[in-house]
């Protein structure tokens, strides 16, 4: 099977998804992330209140254009990035200089991945509304994607039986 990921970033995914049908002797389905919900230190905010929110984003990732684009899906207008090499290490000035930066603002949150916020909350005072996004992924014809994936271990299994 075939799963074409990030599958809404894509003007065409229509298209694509298509001729992936076409070409492949296989199933083929799409996923795309979905926030579920925006998490920190001291609490869980709904990803509801993206929607129509100014908000910055702070991440070290190695594609970070799906990560805005997931905030915008939400609602968000996305104002300032600081976005840094995959597993970006980070020190307490830089943070600072923008922690200064986002204060004078009107951004209403600083967003970030959750991978980032666990080498960035040591540095983020509790009263800045940073958070970063607990995602989930949303797979079409989910039961059908399901079904594969249990035959084809049921069928790895049988074959180790009979080795």
């Amino acid at each position: 099977m075939v799963v074409f990921t990030k599958y809404d970033q894509f003007n065409n995914a229509e298209e694509v998804h298509q001729q992936m049908v076409d070409l492949m002797s296989c199933p083929v389905f799409h996923a795309r992330y979905k926030i579920n919900r925006l998490k920190n230190e001291k609490e869980e905010q709904p990803a509801s209140v993206l929607d129509k929110q100014t908000v910055w984003l702070i991440a070290g990732i190695g594609k970070p254009d799906y990560f805005k684009h997931t905030i915008e899906q939400a609602g968000s207008y996305v104002s300032r990035t600081f976005f840094y090499n995959d597993h970006a290490g980070y020190s307490r000035w830089k943070i600072r200089r923008i922690l200064r930066k986002f204060k004078s603002s009107s951004a209403k949150y600083l967003i970030t991945t959750e991978k980032d916020w666990h080498k960035l909350k040591r540095w983020i005072p509790l009263d800045v509304p940073c958070y970063y996004l607990e995602i989930d992924i949303d797979i079409n014809r989910l039961s059908l994607f399901m079904k594969q994936i249990y035959d084809a271990a049921y069928l790895h299994k049988l074959e180790e039986v009979i080795e």
